[in-house]
C-alpha cells in the first residue's frame, strides 16, 4: 500500500505538539477545560501513531488486499473520530470560556448601577480630558466596577469616549482585578488553536492511509467471489 504524502514528519510533528503543549501546562486551580483539550490532542496523537504501527506490522499470513482493506477501514474510522474530536474541542473551549467569564464577572462587578449611572456620566462629561483620564484611572485602580461601567459600558454618545478607548479601560480593569481569569482565557485559546493544528495534521495522516479506490475494487472482488461461491454451493446442493 502506498501513502499519498510522507507520514513520518506528520507523526513527529504531532508528538512535538504534545510535548510542547504538555510543557506549557498551566499550574494552580482551574484550567479544567485546558486539560480536556490537551487530552484530545494526546488521544489523537496516540491514535495516529497506532494507525501507522498497524500499517507497518502486517500479519505475515495476510494478503496484500486484506491488509489494505484493514488499514483503509481503520483510517476511515480514525478520520471520523477526528471530526468528533473537532466538535468536542470546540464545545470544551466554548464551555470553558463561558465558565471563565462567569467567574471573572463575579470578581470584577463591571456592571453599572442604574440608580447612579446617569449622575456619574454627567460628572464625567463635565471634566476636562485630563481630569477624565484621572477619573478613569482612579476608578480602575480602586476597583469601582459599577462606576467605571457607567462610563465605559455606556454608548459613546453619552460619554464622548471612542469605542477603542472604552475597550482599553475595560481590558485594563480586567487585567488589574481578574488576572487569573485573563491568563486562563489566554492559555485556553492557545490550546484550542494548537488542538486544531493537531486535528488538521491527524487528518492528513488518516488521508495518507486511506485508499478508497483500492478498497472499492477489493470490496467488488469480494462480492463477486462470494456470489460465485454461492452459485457453486447451490449447484452442488441440488445434485
Amino acid at each position: 500500500m502506498t501513502t499519498r504524502s510522507p507520514v513520518a514528519p506528520k507523526l513527529h510533528a504531532l508528538a512535538a505538539i504534545v510535548d510542547h503543549l504538555g510543557k506549557r501546562a498551566p499550574s494552580g486551580n482551574g484550567h479544567d477545560a485546558w486539560r480536556q483539550v490537551f487530552g484530545q490532542v494526546a488521544i489523537l496523537t496516540e491514535a495516529a501513531w497506532a494507525l501507522h504501527k498497524m500499517h507497518l506490522a502486517r500479519n505475515p499470513v495476510e494478503t496484500e488486499a486484506a491488509h489494505v482493506k484493514k488499514i483503509t477501514l481503520a483510517a476511515e474510522r480514525f478520520d471520523r473520530e477526528i471530526t468528533v474530536a473537532i466538535n468536542r474541542i470546540a464545545k470544551i473551549t466554548g464551555d470553558g470560556l463561558a465558565s471563565i467569564e462567569r467567574r471573572r464577572n463575579a470578581k470584577i462587578h463591571l456592571v453599572a448601577d442604574r440608580a447612579y449611572e446617569a449622575e456619574i456620566r454627567a460628572v464625567f462629561r463635565s471634566l476636562s480630558p485630563t481630569k477624565q483620564t484621572e477619573m478613569l484611572n482612579h476608578l480602575t485602580e480602586q476597583g469601582d466596577g459599577p462606576s467605571l461601567a457607567a462610563i465605559i459600558k455606556a454608548p459613546g454618545t453619552l460619554t464622548g469616549m471612542a469605542d477603542d478607548h472604552r475597550k482599553k479601560y475595560e481590558l485594563a480593569y480586567i487585567a488589574r482585578h481578574a488576572p487569573e481569569e485573563l491568563a486562563e482565557e489566554k492559555t485556553l485559546l492557545e490550546a484550542q488553536e494548537t488542538a486544531f493544528v493537531t486535528t488538521r495534521t491527524a487528518g492528513e495522516v488518516a488521508k495518507a492511509y486511506t485508499d478508497a479506490a483500492t478498497l472499492q475494487q477489493i470490496t467488488a472482488s469480494e462480492k463477486a467471489s462470494e456470489e460465485t461461491a454461492a452459485a457453486f454451493n447451490r449447484t452442488v446442493g441440488s445434485a
